[in-house]
């Protein structure tokens, strides 16, 4: 089991801060992208298989 920790990052002026991401669009975009990555390392794996 992995813990993903996944947060907005702000940059004001060079100082940076974390924001929690409370819309929905945004976490249908978060999970769109570990989708991509799971599906994208799985056949780099099967690749590795040949």
């Amino acid at each position: 089991m992995i813990k993903l920790y996944v947060a907005i990052l702000n940059d004001k002026d060079g100082v940076y801060s974390l924001e929690n991401i409370t819309d929905n669009d945004e976490w249908t975009k978060v999970k769109d992208a570990m989708r991509k990555i799971a599906k994208d390392g799985q056949q780099v794996l099967n690749n590795k298989e040949d």
